[in-house]
């Protein structure tokens, strides 16, 4: 859903502006269709730039309300360039004039107001229309008051205020930008225009690439549109370097280049809320830039491989930065600079493809300002290895909203949390300490898209919808595509970096859809010193279990100093996904009884939430097994006295990996039967054999019981006479015994064999050496004929 500020009168179609404007003479613009001029610059000189900004607004003849900072020499949102190291000063005058008397909004600061002094030191007091403040998008300066201070900064009416950021001597060398941040308003002064690049100067030394290249800067701002909008139209305007591209006749501006030439393009999505996709296109087809940094960095600093990309197409969500190396058109070859349509979700914004500029190329045209040659090679060391940092956290955050409308509300919200809208002064959503780096899991459970940023630091991308990606580039902004309404939320992984000494204070993350975070998707962090190190590991009560079962997870947390009992609490994680809410912290212990229903490998960890004093800490993994299998098999018949075999096949759950062990039985009335199970084990899913051998009916006859008697007559007649008379007699003897043994039968068995019938074999299958482990049992039906 896309909130745009109230305040846009409404014009019949076709309705022009005058070709001369009043509010020209406040914050100006340029007619469509005009050629593109890079922002006016300032840089400093001697290590400091000082500037003095007046924070003007006027409604210009559409009856659209513009807002703009304009420098003491009468400079409209100046590029501000500084060096690593340097001193920004700014002093800011708010000339807005006071709402009227019943017209101010209700105060959204949760404190007592407090008179406006001259420079309001950080006091806080009422939000609304009239008040603004800075925020140097991307600058990692610390949170404090004068420097990049947004919840308590707070300029009234006819208010001053001083900024003094100190820039850190190993500040990336790349774009960044400045904006108003006043909590509710921001949406209203960013479409208005109030916004301008700063450049932290330097970035040939990095990479040498790019030494010498004339260098454009194009800031790209939104702004509401004027009269109904068309069926395909855009939900908002768009302009590039203060020259309107306005729907429906989406006149593009003009950029003028010397012939096939390579240039520096720097390029800053400062939209309050419009998503750009940008393309260079010659001839009709993309043609390939080579990117050289996003949101500020260098490609390729958190990994320590300085690179450069090529790619046909560059993501910018509002707030991202991109600069990169194109070629200009040959001679008589059309060219374009085109954002590409983007889908943003059933209830995001209309994002049509829009020609943003035409590129024309012409002999003899001047070049823009140049890249200064490489003077000395400059390692980053801000952000090093942060791709590979072991992360001392993991936090699950997610986009959501409720109702519509008028009341609409947007949230992001740590999972076990609850959603609530920001107001100011609330209380922190995220504690931690300096020192650290975190793993973060963000999630879009809506329907629109949503761009996440995070102010002071950066963040590695490390998955995408929880596919691993090799991103090099360090970002503040990235975007979280919408839901479709079905099936996993979509969502990023972010390695985040908290390692820096000036990251001490409290500062926001939000949405950078501004119309968005006015409307309460916003949170605070506080960042604590350094605190004493813990140490977590986590034991699950099995490794290997049926989909379903009970598991007890219990995490031990240890602190490196003995002293009083931890606080805090646990959250349990299966792979990136929170298991249950945080469970508290008693005895250096928090337990969780769950259960574990998909099938596979997981991969169980606990992260320590810390306390005031003690850092956070985040365990290495337990795997889990979720396992299962199933055997079938057919019936079987047997004849009598004969063996016979069948295949038992086993299928196994994704992800099994354990050994089975068969065994097989027989029933007790199954008599003279015996069972195998061929090959015993298995290691995947397949087959075994199950094998049963029956004996057969065991009768004697009467010649098979006079034989013995018969054989041993014939060997006494063959005695002498004295010894045979002895012989005789004793068989006679034997023979009268057999015969009152057997009595008159002549049929009697001596061994009835396997008894024919139908019968039950049981085949047992059974993984896992814990005391619970995993067992199927098949029963198998045998006729015996």
């Amino acid at each position: 859903m896309l909130c745009l500020a109230a305040g846009a009168a409404s014009f019949a179609p076709g309705t022009r502006a005058q070709s001369v404007d009043p509010a020209d003479q406040v914050c100006p613009r340029s007619p469509a269709g005009s050629v593109l001029q890079d922002p006016p610059s300032l840089r400093s000189q001697n290590g400091v730039l000082e500037v003095t900004f007046q924070f003007k607004t006027v409604v210009d003849v559409q009856g659209l309300a513009r807002y703009c900072f304009v420098s003491d020499a009468g400079l409209e949102a100046p590029t501000l360039h500084v060096s690593p190291g340097d001193q920004l000063i700014i002093h800011l005058q708010n000339t807005l004039a006071a709402a009227p008397a019943g017209q101010q909004p209700v105060p959204k600061l949760r404190r007592a107001a407090t008179p406006a002094s001259p420079n309001n030191d950080c006091m806080g007091g009422a939000m609304g229309p009239d008040v603004t403040n800075l925020h140097f998008h991307g600058l990692n300066v610390p949170p404090t008051c004068h420097q990049d201070e947004v919840i308590n900064t707070l300029v009234q009416p006819s208010g001053t205020f001083d900024y003094t950021v100190q820039i850190p001597s190993d500040e990336p060398t790349g774009l960044y930008w400045y904006h108003p941040h006043p909590h509710g308003f921001s949406n209203l002064q960013a479409l208005g225009g109030a916004t301008g690049a700063i450049i932290v100067d330097g970035i040939e030394n990095v990479v040498p690439a790019v030494a010498g290249l004339p260098q454009r800067v194009l800031v790209f701002r939104d702004q509401l549109r004027v009269g109904p909008r068309e069926p395909q139209g855009p939900s908002l305007d768009l302009s590039v370097n203060y020259v309107p591209v306005t729907a429906p006749a989406l006149v593009p501006a003009v950029v003028q280049t010397p012939v096939a030439t390579t240039e520096f393009w720097r390029a800053l999505n400062a939209c309050a809320d419009t998503l750009l996709q940008l393309q260079y296109v010659v001839d009709g087809v993309p043609q390939p830039v080579q990117l050289v940094a996003l949101d500020g960095v260098p490609i390729g600093q958190g990994t320590g491989n300085i690179q450069t990309l090529t790619q046909t197409s560059i993501a910018i969500p509002p707030g991202a930065r991109a600069e990169f190396i194109v070629v200009t058109p040959k001679a008589g070859q059309s060219a374009q600079l085109i954002t590409q349509a983007l889908d943003t979700g059933p209830e995001g914004a209309a994002d049509p493809m829009r020609v943003l500029a035409t590129v024309v190329a012409q002999a003899g045209t001047a070049t823009t300002s140049r890249l200064g040659q490489v003077r000395t090679t400059v390692r980053l060391t801000r952000f090093a290895q942060v791709a590979t940092a072991p992360p001392d956290g993991r936090r699950t955050l997610y986009f959501s909203e409720s109702a519509a409308g008028a009341d609409a509300a947007f949230f992001i919200t740590v999972q076990g949390q609850t959603p609530v809208a920001y107001q100011m002064g609330d209380a922190p959503s995220i504690v931690l300490h300096q020192g650290t780096t975190e793993e973060w899991t963000v999630e879009n459970r809506t329907l629109g898209d949503h761009v996440f940023h995070i102010h002071q630091t950066r963040f590695q991308t490390l998955a995408i919808n929880g596919s691993p990606v090799e991103d090099p580039a360090l970002r503040d902004t990235i975007n979280v595509p919408h839901w479709s309404g079905t099936g996993a939320y979509p969502s990023v992984k972010l390695r985040v970096d908290f390692r820096s000494p000036n990251i001490v204070g409290t500062f926001v993350y939000h949405c950078h859809i501004l119309a968005h975070e006015d409307l309460g998707m916003m949170a605070t962090i506080q960042v604590l010193p350094v605190g004493v190190a813990t140490t977590s590991t986590v034991s699950a009560s099995a490794s290997e279990l049926l989909p379903g079962a009970p598991l007890t997870l219990t995490a031990s947390v240890v602190a490196a100093s003995s002293g009083s009992a931890l606080s805090g609490s646990v959250q349990f994680f299966d792979g990136d996904a929170p298991l249950g809410d945080p469970m508290p912290v008693a005895g250096g212990q928090a337990v969780l009884a769950t259960q574990l229903a998909a099938s596979g490998s997981h991969s169980i960890s606990a992260a320590y939430s810390g306390d005031d004093s003690r850092n956070q800490s985040l365990s290495e993994a337990v795997a889990v097994a979720v396992e299962d299998f199933t055997l079938t098999t057919q019936a079987l018949v047997i004849k009598q006295g004969q063996s016979g075999s069948v295949p038992v096949a086993m299928r196994t759950s994704s992800g099994f990996s354990s050994r089975v062990d068969f065994t097989c039985s027989v029933p007790a009335n199954l008599t003279g039967t015996t069972c195998t199970v061929s090959p015993s084990s298995l290691g995947a899913a397949g087959s075994v054999t199950l094998e049963i051998s029956t004996s057969s009916k065991m009768a004697l006859n009467a010649a098979a019981r006079h034989l013995p008697v018969t054989l041993a007559t014939l060997s006494c007649l063959m005695l002498p006479w004295r010894r045979r008379r002895r012989a005789l007699t004793v068989l006679a003897a034997l023979g009268a015994i057999m015969l009152l043994g057997v009595g008159c039968s002549g049929s009697h068995p001596a061994n009835s064999g396997t008894p024919p019938g139908n019968y039950t074999v049981s085949v047992t299958g059974k993984c896992g050496n814990d005391a619970a482990p995993i067992t199927h049992t098949l029963a198998v039906a045998v006729q015996v004929l």
